[in-house]
């Protein structure tokens, strides 16, 4: 296991401030959180005959302190408070979101080692921090409509120039349209631009649509990719039909295949699937974890999870990166 200290801090006098803040977490909680961050898992996550891969996961500086501190900071008393004071980081946080450059003190990366005989490769992928509402950092302090703004998602760019996709999609509305926004065309664009080439399109939605609703608006060069069941998913993890052994049965059949996973259908029973499916099941995660969050408890009301904080939420998140999924909150 190995840990990259940084030498020096950029913007250190708001670090600076939110350590001191920070500095009020319990011991008990802090040695553990610390145990989980500085000790990040190395992982192999494809191995055949002639190559293998390993991974680590690091947070950054700016998540580790939100990791550190969610328990105190979750609270509407003191949320925008320390919030206003990352406004810096923030900044650069959504100038970056999409580039080829990143901040390290703010974004998170996987560090990858390919090993094919003697031939090695590496490569770094980042990914946005755990922090700051696990939403539009700005959308809680500073501009209401980026509440459910994705411009702060950095989803996978590196190696998916003209490799194959499956998206799945539990709670998927239609096309351009739902109670958060449309997620379908926003994940077509944003891996489309990337140069995947989708494959799969599987997506469940409980509420009744009219087919011609669903499909009017559908590329016509992902008709041969899209299938759209209106029915509920089960969580029956017995069940052949559950999306979640659906998407195992589609990487079996295809290991290389990119597997994207949007979880969000404003029902408890959401979190059944968590425990189902690990790193070497999905690439790329989504999900809206309804939690008890007092910024958000007049959006989510009865949908959130009493017995979940946003803390939680974020450990939640910290620990599925550190098994290999690129896991985001979404919005």
């Amino acid at each position: 296991m190995k840990r990259r200290f940084n030498k020096g801090l950029r913007h250190d006098e708001s670090i600076s401030n939110m350590i001191k803040i920070g500095a009020l977490v319990s011991v008990g909680v802090l040695l553990t959180l610390l145990y989980i961050i500085f000790f990040p898992s190395e992982s192999v996550v494809t191995n055949d005959e002639n190559c293998s891969t390993v991974f680590e996961y690091f947070s950054s500086d700016f998540e580790e302190l939100w990791i550190q501190n969610g328990d105190i900071w979750q609270e509407e008393t003191s949320f925008c408070e320390v919030v206003r004071t990352q406004k810096d980081f923030i900044d650069i946080w959504i100038a970056q979101i999409g580039g080829t450059k990143f901040d390290d003190q703010i974004f998170s990366r996987f560090e990858y080692t390919e090993t094919c005989g003697t031939e090695v490769k590496k490569w770094t992928s980042y990914i946005e921090p755990l922090a700051a509402g696990l939403r539009d950092p700005r959308g809680f302090c500073f501009d209401k409509s980026k509440l459910l703004s994705r411009e702060w998602i950095q989803i996978e760019q590196n190696n998916l120039s003209g490799r194959k996709i499956a998206y799945f999609d539990v709670g998927a509305s239609k096309w351009e349209s739902g109670l958060g926004g449309a997620s379908q065309k926003w994940f077509y664009d944003a891996y489309n631009d990337a140069g995947a080439k989708f494959t799969r399109f599987i997506l469940w939605e409980a509420i009744k649509h009219d087919p011609v609703d669903v499909l009017k608006l559908l590329p016509k060069e992902l008709m041969h990719a899209y299938q759209y069941f209106n029915i509920p998913a089960t969580t029956d993890i017995t069940d052949p039909s559950n999306p979640v052994n659906v998407m195992k049965q589609i990487r079996r059949d295809d290991p290389e295949i990119f597997i994207a996973f949007k979880l969000d259908m404003d029902n408890p029973i959401e979190t059944q699937w968590l425990s189902q499916f690990g790193g070497s099941d999905v690439n790329e995660f989504f999900f809206e974890h309804h939690v008890k969050f007092s910024m958000m408890e007049k959006y989510w009301r009865s949908e959130a999870d009493q017995q979940s904080t946003y803390a939680d939420s974020a450990r939640i998140f910290l620990k599925m990166r550190q098994s290999g999924i690129r896991a985001h909150s979404w919005p």
